[in-house]
């Protein structure tokens, strides 16, 4: 992507956004323009966000709709709350730092517990959970089940990532307790 801002009234001039669904849509046709009322851009496969294109200049659709409706360049990045990419409706987006954007990221396809912070400890043959905070690895402990070192683990995260935790598991154990942080 670029670093080039395209002004806001450039933008509500070519097209339109509904912030309840997340749809940009062009508003001209013509030389240079896609079909009037076509759904704006495309979803970059490697990435899965959508991305627009003005003027010959590639935009991120989040940075676009928080633009359109705030009329302001976001400062930061533009996180997606429920972390799906393409889901750019104004309320599931919000400013974030770089490091705040991260601590909501997914786990990666080659993980093997399918969570983030939850892996198989070949030595002890039980289950680990850690998390990173402030450039630190904090051992969370060793379980039986994959599930129980999840659960720990999004304990933890809200602790201390906040509203930009991500829960592997969106339902709690009433008998839960809090996670007990040590570096490892």
């Amino acid at each position: 992507m670029t670093k080039s801002h395209i002004t806001t009234e450039r933008l509500r001039e070519v097209l339109n956004y509904d912030p309840e669904t997340g749809v940009f849509t062009n508003k001209r046709a013509g030389k240079g323009f896609p079909r009037q009322g076509k759904v704006a851009g495309c979803i970059d496969p490697s990435t899965g966000y959508r991305r627009i294109r003005i003027d010959r200049v590639l935009y991120y659709a989040q940075r676009l709709a928080w633009q359109y409706v705030t009329g302001e360049i976001p400062p930061f990045e533009v996180d997606h709350k429920n972390g799906r990419r393409d889901e750019n409706w104004f309320e599931n987006l919000r400013p974030a730092t770089r490091l705040e954007n991260s601590h909501n990221i997914r786990a990666t396809k080659t993980n093997k517990s399918g969570r983030r912070g939850v892996s198989w400890h070949k030595e002890k043959g039980l289950w680990r959970a850690t998390i990173k905070h402030d450039g630190r690895w904090f051992h969370l402990g060793y379980f039986d089940d994959p599930n129980e070192a999840a659960e720990v683990r999004d304990l933890a995260t809200e602790m201390l990532h906040g509203e930009f935790a991500y829960h592997f598991l969106h339902t709690r154990s009433s008998q839960s307790q809090s996670a007990h942080l040590s570096p490892t």
